[in-house]
């Protein structure tokens, strides 16, 4: 709402509530996308008690899903994922 603010009332509109909570938005996938992708890169089955390679394989599903539906799925991802699995 700062940035809203910031605009005079004739550009008060709805329209330019929607483009900041727009921008705010694609910042916020931004950020979650490359949180998300260095966890992946960071991931060890060894990190999971037990050596849980259930729980590391639903992880990284998850995560595969969530970096389709916004189109960064990264090019080394096979890579990657041999990586956490074979540090089991």
């Amino acid at each position: 709402m700062e940035t809203y603010d910031t605009y005079s009332s004739e550009e008060q509109r709805g329209t330019l509530l929607f483009i900041i909570m727009m921008n705010n938005r694609l910042s916020d996938t931004e950020a979650a996308v490359s949180n998300l992708q260095t966890t992946l890169e960071k991931m060890k089955v060894t990190d999971y008690e037990g050596e849980n390679v259930s729980r590391a394989v639903s992880l990284i599903l998850g995560a595969h899903k969530r970096l389709v539906t916004v189109n960064k799925v990264p090019d080394d991802l096979s890579n990657q994922i041999v990586e956490v699995l074979q540090t089991s």
